[in-house]
């Protein structure tokens, strides 16, 4: 199947007016399909509407004595996420007091595989009062637990093509404006968490590096307040902004056919 796949990917290639990938390294690869040609290339990303979270970011954010840490989606295949439970387990076993007011939430399904592994660490390690699975909930409640959030959990896919991710959640993320705290080996994800100011971003599986960002973080007081970002880089991944682009690029599309016809 994936032969087959991969010729009918080059063919609709080769014979498209344009073409667009939603990162830089996603365009980037897809020129390799086909060396030297001519096409034109567009890389328009996801977004984020500004407006979105406007209601509830109006409203004062409720305090409690609990750092929360707000994942929202589905945990399944190679998105798991298992290094944060082993850091806070290890700290856990050199400090208990410092974990004893997280709560990881978990808004979404999870698959039961993962599920069990979770179950498992959070056994082994006595860390029941930390992990709440809430499963699926609707659209709504997600977007206010987000901006209820201490720090939001992103938790990026694994694998090959993994370099050039960047999950949709991420933009709902940076609407909400939250800190994010990342498990992420995608450069194009990290680029934008770094560029824009928004977040922590540490390698998926490196349990030491995800203890030490825990520790910085627990070290530091949440901010209460809306959190502030590189606005004006973010700019870039405002779906207003990015409709015009593709608007443009159909315009440059259609204006090329109708001059070699």
């Amino acid at each position: 199947r994936q032969k087959w796949e991969a010729i009918m990917e080059r063919k609709l290639i080769g014979h498209a007016d344009a073409i667009i990938a939603v990162s830089e390294q996603k365009t980037a690869y897809l020129k390799t399909l086909i060396p030297g040609n001519n096409q034109r290339w567009c890389t328009i990303t996801n977004g984020y509407d500004p407006e979105s979270f406007e209601d509830l970011l109006s409203q004062a954010r409720r305090q409690d004595e609990f750092i929360d840490f707000v994942y929202t989606g589905r945990l399944f295949k190679n998105r798991q996420g298992y290094s944060l439970a082993h850091a806070l387990g290890q700290i856990k076993q050199e400090n208990p007091d410092l974990i004893k007011n997280i709560r990881i939430h978990f808004y979404g399904g999870v698959s039961p595989e993962i599920q069990a592994e979770y179950d498992r660490l959070i056994c082994r390690y006595g860390l029941d009062s930390c992990f709440v699975f809430h499963g699926d909930v609707d659209f709504e409640t997600s977007k206010r637990v987000q901006v209820e959030a201490d720090y939001l959990l992103l938790i990026v896919d694994t694998g090959k093509t993994a370099d050039g991710v960047i999950p949709g959640k991420l933009f709902e993320y940076v609407a909400s404006k939250r800190p994010i705290f990342a498990l992420c080996d995608s450069a194009a994800t990290k680029e934008i968490i770094t560029k824009a100011d928004i977040g922590t971003v540490v390698p998926v599986e490196d349990v030491a590096r995800c203890k030490a960002a825990l520790l910085n973080l627990l070290n530091q007081e949440p901010s209460v307040k809306i959190f502030e970002a590189n606005q004006q880089y973010l700019q870039q991944f405002d779906r207003k902004y990015l409709t015009q682009r593709l608007a443009q690029l159909f315009n440059e599309v259609v204006e090329s056919t109708s001059v070699n016809n």
